[in-house]
């Protein structure tokens, strides 16, 4: 095992005595494993502390399994309550969310959505902070959903869920 950082796939391979692929196949719940060798891996994910790369798995697999979540200010309540509501969305259906705030700063809310996009995303909600979200275009066109909540997004074709805040 390395001397630094966490164990990988490799280290318990060694460790287990068995192939990479049959961590592999072991750690990501395929079945027809031989019971002695996936007791023999697991054993030794045990003895490690090795954790599966969940982020990695989805690249591979190209199961999008998280969601995106730019607001323009987490601090305040509705946009907590919208997290939390969208969470337990995410939960139910065996998904992640992963949340950011942009701070009301259009730079810092385009930095954070494409970054969230390089994560490879299943899909993205904006509280919108900049005035053209054209920067989006590549991300939707590759596949992944943008939805604007809150205030209309401009400059990419995308669904806005929006308030009627007077009217409320």
């Amino acid at each position: 095992m390395r001397k630094t950082g966490r164990p990988t796939m490799i280290d318990v391979a060694a460790d287990a005595g068995v192939s990479l692929k049959t961590v592999s196949r072991v750690v990501n719940g395929e079945p027809n494993v031989d019971p002695a060798m996936s007791e023999r891996v697991l054993a030794s994910v045990g003895r490690l502390g090795y954790h599966r790369n969940s982020l990695a798995a989805s690249l591979r697999s190209g199961n999008r399994d998280t969601i995106g979540f730019v607001a323009a200010d987490l601090s305040n309540t509705f946009y907590m309550a919208v997290a939390a509501a969208v969470s337990a969305i995410a939960t139910r259906e065996r998904m992640h969310l992963v949340m950011a705030s942009s701070e009301e700063d259009a730079g810092l809310e385009r930095t954070l959505a494409l970054d969230l996009c390089q994560r490879q995303i299943g899909g993205l909600i904006v509280v919108p902070t900049a005035a053209d979200h054209s920067y989006l275009s590549r991300e939707v066109e590759l596949g992944t959903p943008v939805v604007f909540l809150d205030r209309p997004g401009s400059g990419v074709p995308a669904d806005a869920v929006l308030l009627d805040n007077r009217g409320g």
